[in-house]
């Protein structure tokens, strides 16, 4: 899938034991697609973690046809944290929280 739209939030700590929480509002649904064909991947977030060497991927969460995402998690070491959100044809309007 190829990427046009990415935004990041700012580090964020979560603490031993958090519980953090990724949702987003507003993404857009703007992919050309018919009825029985297959459906692309519209959006995904990914979390990582900004503590260990090259920022790894520790979640990726797909959705299609413009669904949101609402994700809890639990278990992460307390440290830094970002999350993306990347939509392939726009994210105008969109809003990407992340929480503990």
């Amino acid at each position: 899938m190829t990427t046009r739209w990415i935004c990041k939030t700012a580090p964020l700590w979560v603490g031993s034991g958090a519980n953090p929480h990724i949702t987003t509002v507003g993404i857009p649904w703007g992919a050309p697609w018919e009825p029985g064909e297959p459906e692309e991947v519209n959006s995904f977030v990914i979390v990582r973690y900004l503590d260990a060497p090259g920022d790894p991927e520790i979640l990726r969460d797909n959705k299609k046809r413009g669904e949101e995402h609402d994700i809890w998690r639990k278990g992460w070491p307390a440290g830094n944290y970002s999350a993306e959100l990347h939509c392939r044809y726009s994210y105008q309007g969109a809003t990407l929280n992340f929480d503990n």
